[in-house]
């Protein structure tokens, strides 16, 4: 059998005849790169044994001798076939170099779920005050770059239905994202009515929509006074899964809403409502999340019944937030019951419209509760919510909180941060039940009254456990001044937690309080100052003192935690510090905090 021999280089394919005199012009120069082309697509497993530098050094040589010394009777067109020339071989350089690049190695499935964690986030004008809790609509301008970077990625993105699957009716792309979804479950944002004959008009006229979320949010900036007309949600939702109504109407509340999606929204689960004139109708099997917000009338009374007679549809309920509404107890006896609920949530509400939705519900006291308040508030009312939970909450925090913390906490909850402004957290939470209040403003000494009030009215026979986080040198003392007084109460204590205070601060707060906190047995002083040591050093008097004022009470175990990579910042304590304690621990930061 005859064997071919395999071309050594790339030139053996090029069979041009000399005696053309095409050759010695810009002509025969787009011949030989055509030609070149042509073998390195054919035979590109021999790019090895060719050297592309000595190749690209003779075209370029070619084209100064071309444009450098002949520069007068060069022609537009001659100019062209240069321009046209070079332009095709980067184009050939750039499609082998990535064709090299180990991303391209990768099967069309494997880059198709890498492309869907390309967008950030959610689009701008689409932001978790509309919302509420995370939703799975994204940015998908972000997604054109990556058509752009090689044919294989573009390919990819632009036949992947998955990566289309979200809608803004503002977007350039939304008539296409549409229609490379394919007709997967759809996520669309809607700020106005949409136009006759566009694409997003037919979707909220078909019989059975595709639309898996739905945020119809009035732009305020291009219509103040827009309103969301029920006639537009007349079709079959039967893949809605999320639904957000912001409306900026200025009627009065009405108290029978109309039925949406002609009742057919078998998969809603999260129902967020801002700004509305009325409340759907519709009865809500599956439906697990709901946030009223911004709802205004002249009857108080006709919102809470509109509000009641919601609830009573929504029997699998867990997670509610109510926010900026007024209530008033009028004639209504309704008792709702909401056996799932699990986490309720208070926002720039008044104490006497709290109080007034809860005499309405039953709920379990294994909840979560949380309020966002102010300090205009009346600190004895919030405390009394404490009752709802019937000596469930054995451990109390009072804490600073910044905005890194706020945005965690809002990660892993999967909701917004509702208040930016935060400034402090007074959490108390047991086995299954939490109650969080969130308070605005700083903290200055006239407000301890406020915060003093708070904690006498909450309840702590039952507290076992106190948390202190905050920023001032003044330590524990200075977060509960008075601490004997204060703490009469605390006969069950039996763990302190302080965060970044001086051992010798702490031991004198202690002083004052052994003897009532009997019970009291480990003290944990937690470290998480970076680039500052703690000294565990205490002056021989406050020793003294400490032993003297202990005597009947509990022997005191210490432990102190610094986070991992700063556990060398702790000095050891010194043999007098050592002989006060039965035991001194030192250890990376435990896990979570109980209350956050």
């Amino acid at each position: 059998m005859a064997h071919h021999r395999q071309p050594r280089f790339i030139t053996d394919h090029i069979h041009p005849d000399p005696t053309q005199p095409f050759l010695n012009d810009s002509r025969g120069h787009h011949f030989i790169l055509c030609a070149v082309t042509d073998a390195m697509e054919q035979f590109g497993f021999v790019m090895e044994g060719i050297s592309l530098k000595e190749l690209t050094g003779i075209l370029l040589w070619k084209l100064w001798k071309s444009a450098g010394h002949n520069t007068a009777p060069m022609s537009t067109e001659l100019i062209q076939h240069l321009d046209d020339m070079f332009v095709s071989a980067l184009s050939i350089i750039r499609r082998f170099r990535n064709s090299r690049q180990p991303s391209l190695s990768l099967p069309p499935e494997i880059l198709a779920i890498i492309f869907e964690h390309v967008p950030e986030g959610p689009h701008p004008h689409l932001n978790l005050d509309d919302t509420m809790w995370l939703t799975s609509y994204q940015n998908t301008s972000e997604l054109i770059p990556l058509t752009h970077v090689c044919h294989q990625w573009r390919i990819v993105a632009l036949s992947t239905p998955s990566l289309w699957r979200s809608v803004h009716d503002r977007s350039s792309l939304a008539s296409v994202a549409i229609e490379r979804s394919k007709g997967m479950s759809l996520n669309l944002v809607i700020t106005r009515e949409p136009r006759p004959y566009h694409a997003i008009h037919s979707l909220v006229n078909s019989y059975e929509s595709p639309i898996h979320e739905l945020h119809w949010i009035c732009d305020e900036d291009h219509d103040p006074h827009g309103t969301i007309s029920h006639l537009r949600l007349n079709f079959r939702a039967p893949r809605l899964e999320f639904l957000t109504l912001r409306d900026h109407s200025t009627s009065d509340f009405e108290s029978f809403g109309p039925i949406l999606f002609q009742g057919h929204t078998p998969q809603l689960q999260y129902l967020s409502l801002s700004c509305s004139q009325w409340f759907p109708s519709n009865e809500f099997p599956s439906l697990t999340h709901l946030s009223l917000s911004k709802i205004r009338g002249s009857d108080p009374n006709i919102i809470l019944r509109a509000t009641l007679s919601l609830l009573s549809r929504t029997p699998n309920l867990r997670d509610l937030v109510v926010a900026d509404i007024v209530y008033q107890d009028g004639n209504e006896t309704r008792i709702i019951l909401l056996m799932f609920l699990t986490r309720i949530t208070f926002e720039s509400m008044k104490h006497e419209s709290i109080s007034v939705l809860l005499r309405h519900l039953d709920i379990s006291p294994d909840i979560a509760m949380q309020v966002f308040t102010s300090h205009a508030t009346n600190p004895s009312d919030l405390a009394s919510l404490s009752n709802h939970f019937s000596g469930r909450l054995t451990t109390l925090q009072f804490a600073s909180v910044d905005s890194k913390t706020q945005s965690k906490a809002s990660v892993s909850t999967g909701m917004r941060n509702m208040i930016n402004d935060c400034s402090f957290v007074v959490s108390a939470a047991g086995s299954s039940s939490a109650l969080r209040y969130n308070v605005r403003g700083g903290m200055v000494d006239g407000l301890m009254v406020w915060y003093d009030r708070l904690f006498n009215n909450l309840p702590k026979h039952d507290i076992r456990e106190l948390w202190i986080r905050t920023p001032w040198i003044g330590g524990p003392g200075w977060v509960l001044p008075g601490g004997a007084s204060r703490m009469k109460s605390w006969s069950c204590l039996e763990t302190l937690v302080v965060f970044d205070c001086s051992l010798h601060t702490l031991l004198v707060f202690l002083s004052s309080v052994r003897g009532i906190c009997v019970n009291l047995s480990t003290l944990r002083l937690i470290w998480t100052t970076s680039g500052a040591s703690l000294d565990l050093s205490v002056g021989q008097n406050i020793l003294t003192e400490f032993e003297l004022r202990g005597q009947g009470c509990r022997a005191m175990a210490l432990v102190v935690e610094a986070q991992v990579g700063e556990c060398d910042a702790v000095r050891h304590a010194p043999e007098e510090v050592e002989a006060v304690f039965e035991a001194i621990e030192y250890s990376s930061l435990r896990g979570e905090n109980p209350c956050a």
